[in-house]
């Protein structure tokens, strides 16, 4: 496996990393705060994020992959976006009908996300100095 398949791998694996680490420091809060119900609804915030996360990364990186060294960002910017609408749809109707504990699903998404985001970003970084360098394999 090359240099930029090890990475395209670790901006996959990054925000599943952020997201089981919001999820051990959340664990006890949420458990003793709001019970079963609210630890269930932390998983599916967890789940929806990682979901949108991974739906959204993989073409982006291979557009930035095909993209001049100029235009590599727009398509990280386009998922970005694209991420954040599919995100607030789906958290808006599961927290709407009642799915899930709404407020603690809706706190855990915006948790889940801002860590996604954090680790999506160092991953980012990562993945555009790859592309600087001539591939290896």
């Amino acid at each position: 496996m090359g240099d930029r398949s090890r990475m395209a791998w670790g901006m996959v694996v990054l925000p599943v990393a952020g997201g089981a680490l919001a999820t051990a420091v959340g664990y006890w809060p949420t458990r003793s705060l709001s019970g079963p119900s609210g630890v269930t609804a932390m998983l599916l915030a967890q789940a929806l994020v990682l979901g949108a996360v991974w739906a959204t990364l993989w073409p982006a990186l291979g557009r930035m992959a095909a993209a001049e060294a100029a235009a590599r960002l727009a398509p990280a910017f386009k998922a970005a976006g694209q991420r954040f609408v599919l995100t607030v749809l789906v958290a808006g109707v599961v927290g709407w009908h009642g799915g899930a504990n709404a407020r603690v699903f809706l706190v855990w998404v915006a948790i889940s996300y801002v860590m996604a985001t954090m680790a999506e970003t160092i991953g980012l970084v990562w993945w555009l100095r790859s592309l600087k360098r001539p591939a290896c394999g």
